[in-house]
């Protein structure tokens, strides 16, 4: 007997046992985000392995593994953290933190770097989706869904200006030592953990902690982002826009590298580009409700376009421009997008939803980052951007054709309820 969507949500949604608000739960969670938002080693990863010696090619086949954990890994970890708790699914990312740095400081072989951006890939998967889940739910526990997107651009610009200041630390002491950066990333993810175990959530009936319980939940999610058109065309746009964002910021440690810059500058580089992004994210938390539209979203996304065709030129002005407007763009793209994806997801498969989202990233980044170092090696930066600010645009504008006759490209969706009494998590 075939059940729709909404009935296999509700049955899932009542598994859940009515916890106590408690009006402290979020200030550990603002605590374990910005603990784990940055890492020491971000603005100098790509340096290291090229500094062990190994091309951009191989480069780019480790960061594919890193892709290649999260589409294996995204939905079942979305479905583990709807089912078998958020909290823990976050314990678990740090866990896989502590594993994926040391392995990729020690590891004397290729293969085991491999390994590393794997496990490294898992701990994203675990932590993704997860965390805007818990958010959102504890919000509407306490009756102010309707902040929601203003409290997630607070989170993320003072996270991404945390993220700048760790990035640009870990840089200047990888001057000195590389041993340091990876060094306290394993530390600060430990601390995280064990903030992570405190964290308040609802308890969950023992019948549905179990894989039959994950799966159900893993198909349900599946099946809503089928059925709702806005949500899939959420989760294709987010899977173009995230992954021209991410070449053009991952490669750019070896494309100043090529300018003359040195570690703490390319560091410090990043980290003001971050501390921009920081302001826009907080822009992009107070912007109204028309911006979560399809017209604004493919405007921001051709301004990550040109930063990419900047970004590629040759000379360093132009590639700092080219920078700071890509970083501007995404940051008041992403809480506009988190609020748009967490308004159109259900409470039941939040998670996993957002998995959907990061999955679609993952699975274009697995063949497109070392297609892109390839391409980098062999044709130069120009090219290797440019090819991506014009896949981006292709894909944008597909999506911009899609949609239905007389659908409006800049509507507002429907705004958050506010909750008058607190609604179990599952």
């Amino acid at each position: 007997m075939q059940h729709s969507p909404e009935v296999i949500e509700e049955a899932i949604a009542a598994t859940a046992i009515p916890a106590a608000v408690d009006p402290r739960r979020l200030f550990p969670f603002i605590a374990f985000q910005l603990l784990t938002t940055g890492t020491f080693t971000s603005s100098i990863w790509v340096l290291w392995l090229l500094h062990r010696g190994y091309s951009l090619g191989q480069i780019g086949i480790a960061e594919a593994c890193y892709h290649i954990a999260k589409v294996a890994l995204e939905v079942p970890t979305g479905a583990f953290a709807d089912t078998i708790g958020r909290k823990w699914s976050l314990v678990v990312s740090t866990i896989a933190v502590v594993i994926a740095a040391s392995l990729t400081w020690w590891s004397p072989v290729f293969p085991l770097i491999m390994l590393a951006l794997f496990i490294d890939g898992a701990s994203g998967s675990f932590r993704y989706g997860a965390d805007q889940a818990y958010l959102f739910d504890a919000l509407k526990d306490e009756g102010r869904s309707h902040r929601f997107v203003r409290i997630l651009a607070n989170m993320l610009a003072a996270s991404y200006f945390v993220a700048a200041l760790v990035g640009w630390t870990g840089a200047w002491l990888s001057e000195w030592s590389y041993a340091w950066p990876f060094s306290l990333n394993i530390a600060a993810a430990v601390i995280a953990g064990g903030i992570a175990t405190l964290l308040p959530e609802p308890r969950r009936a023992a019948g549905h902690r179990t894989l039959r319980g994950v799966l159900r939940t893993m198909r349900t999610g599946i099946q809503t982002v089928r059925q709702r058109p806005t949500l899939l065309r959420l989760v294709i746009f987010a899977a173009a826009f995230f992954t021209a964002n991410t070449l053009g910021g991952l490669y750019l440690q070896s494309v100043l590298k090529g300018h003359g810059f040195a570690n703490g500058a390319i560091g410090l580089t990043l980290g003001i580009a971050l501390i921009a992004s920081a302001g826009a994210t907080w822009l992009g938390g107070r912007l109204p409700a028309s911006w979560r539209g399809w017209m604004p979203f493919a405007l921001l996304a051709a301004a990550v376009a040109v930063g990419l065709v900047f970004q590629g030129m040759a000379s360093v002005p132009l590639v700092l421009v080219g920078l700071g407007v890509r970083e501007l763009s995404i940051g008041i793209f992403e809480p506009l997008f988190s609020a748009w994806i967490n308004e159109e997801a259900p409470s039941a498969t939040r998670a996993t939803v957002l998995s959907l989202s990061e999955f679609g990233f993952s699975v274009t980044m697995v063949w497109s980052f070392p297609l892109t170092g390839f391409v980098a090696e062999r044709a130069g930066w120009g090219v290797a951007y440019g090819a991506v600010a014009a896949v981006l645009a292709l894909i944008v504008g597909i999506i911009l054709l899609t949609l239905r006759r007389g659908e409006p490209l800049s509507s507002p969706p429907a705004p958050l309820v506010r909750s008058h009494r607190p609604e179990a998590s599952t």
